[in-house]
């Protein structure tokens, strides 16, 4: 009798964790923004794509894709970093049915911050992309990421409350909104501690040069090199509260030591830094480091006639 019975008791339990987890799949995943912009790029994205924009909240804020051409599409998402755009990137190109022309990535002093880069929550989400036994690998520790494999593919439910509090609250992954308002309406008192919070969180204590997003940098780069794919690599727009304390992480030089020079060898691969073009002009941001309506509407007139310039573009908008 007791084989059965504990045959029976395991058998509750994978009826229990298949419920979870298919309650979790269908009603918790799809709101998040991540499958939300597929969704729309496989139903919207033009096979032949003249500029692909990836990457993080920069160029998701600061880019209006109808602004720079019709065959311009615009991947970004808040929250990403390299790690993640690397492998969500080859997801969504995967089936082969969309041929780009050329790709632009952020590369700002905060790019390669090690703030950030072990966020992949929820792990069932990114895990739709992410090689978490690879990301190990790389990162030195093989065995850290198996307990993020096993929530991604076999219990996604499992420590969710932030997640959930996200829902509610309609934030982070799964909030959509554009920033909005003026940083220029706050004090400038107000302005310097809003910056200074800011960049603490992602300098402080911070890897400014973390391997594993590195390593994903690095296979962006040489995922467009072989297909001899122009990458373009854009210093999104900052306020000069935020810059000043760029400047004592010492980050922005090193970015540009280690990672631009070396980058600029290759006539195909293109630097614009564009970190300062609206230092002293707040009422363009809604904080420190993101452009509101009115400054992305700005920007992406400007970015659009330098990427022209230099061939990039060429089509109208």
């Amino acid at each position: 009798m007791r084989w059965p019975r504990v045959a029976g008791f395991l058998l509750v339990g994978l009826v229990f964790q298949a419920v979870l987890y298919l309650g979790y799949v269908r009603l918790v995943a799809p709101g998040h923004k991540a499958i939300r912009a597929d969704a729309a790029f496989h139903e919207t994205a033009p096979q032949d794509i003249e500029l692909l924009v990836c990457g993080d909240s920069h160029p998701r804020s600061d880019i209006d894709p109808t602004m720079l051409s019709d065959r311009t599409v615009n991947v970004a998402i808040g929250g990403e970093h390299y790690l993640k755009t690397w492998y969500r990137m080859r997801a969504l190109l995967a089936d082969g049915q969309h041929q780009v022309r050329a790709l632009l990535l952020p590369l700002d002093a905060a790019s390669f911050s090690s703030w950030h880069a072990e966020n992949f929550a929820p792990e069932y989400v990114w895990g739709r992309y992410v090689d978490f036994l690879e990301v190990g690998r790389v990162r030195g520790t093989p065995f850290a990421y198996v307990g993020r494999a096993l929530k991604a593919h076999v219990f996604p439910f499992a420590g969710e409350l932030r997640t959930l509090n996200q829902i509610r609250t309609k934030r982070f992954g799964f909030g959509e909104e554009l920033p909005l308002g003026s940083f220029g309406s706050l004090t400038p008192a107000q302005r310097r501690a809003t910056a200074l919070e800011q960049a603490k969180e992602h300098f402080r204590d911070a890897d400014v040069m973390d391997p594993g997003l590195r390593w994903a940098f690095d296979q962006l780069v040489a995922w467009a090199d072989a297909r001899d794919i122009p990458v373009v690599l854009v210093a999104f727009p900052l306020t000069r509260w935020y810059d000043q304390w760029v400047v004592r992480s010492g980050a922005r030089e090193r970015v540009e030591r280690e990672v631009v020079a070396p980058l600029l060898a290759d006539p195909n691969h293109y630097y614009i830094d564009h970190h300062d073009i609206f230092g002293r002009r707040d009422e363009l941001f809604a904080d420190p480091h993101h452009l509101n309506a009115l400054g992305r509407t700005l920007y992406s007139r400007h970015l659009r006639e330098v990427l022209a310039e230099r061939g990039v573009l060429r089509t109208a908008p």
